[in-house]
């Protein structure tokens, strides 16, 4: 499946794989929803060129391996820019950005969480200050 030029707003997830497979999300936005791009049980999915703003989560993977992130911008969203949770590996980063990450009074914010996950940076990665990116995330600061 191809989800192309979709523009979501103000849902629980704005766009969700929950246990799907080798489908590709490019170049859509999701703002003001929870999570604006999520993979749940999700496998070898090509997320190109997305922008997720003002949401609770930019990109969440969840239990999801052997993805493609490349060209995305998760720019302004409030807990997590990029987060990657629970046991997850295997996925390619490329050219993604996450940046301004605000955090609330409760929750800091953070533009990429890792996890201790064996992941992939094949470069060109950039995130802001608040990061708590592991070193295969060698951009972040």
């Amino acid at each position: 499946m191809t989800v192309k030029n979709c523009v979501v707003r103000g849902f629980n997830t704005g766009i969700g794989l929950d246990f799907s497979n080798n489908n590709i999300l490019e170049s859509n936005t999701a703002s003001d929803n929870t999570f604006g791009i999520s993979l749940f049980n999700s496998n070898k999915n090509n997320l190109v060129n997305n922008r997720v703003s003002s949401n609770d989560v930019g990109i969440s993977l969840h239990e999801s391996e052997d993805n493609n992130l490349a060209g995305n911008i998760a720019d302004g969203n409030i807990d997590l820019g990029i987060s990657i949770a629970a046991p997850t590996g295997g996925n390619n980063f490329e050219r993604n950005t996450a940046i301004n990450t605000k955090g609330t009074a409760d929750y800091p914010g953070t533009d990429f969480s890792c996890g201790d996950f064996p992941n992939k940076d094949l470069g060109g990665n950039v995130c802001g200050t608040q990061s708590r990116c592991e070193s295969w995330l060698t951009s972040c600061p």
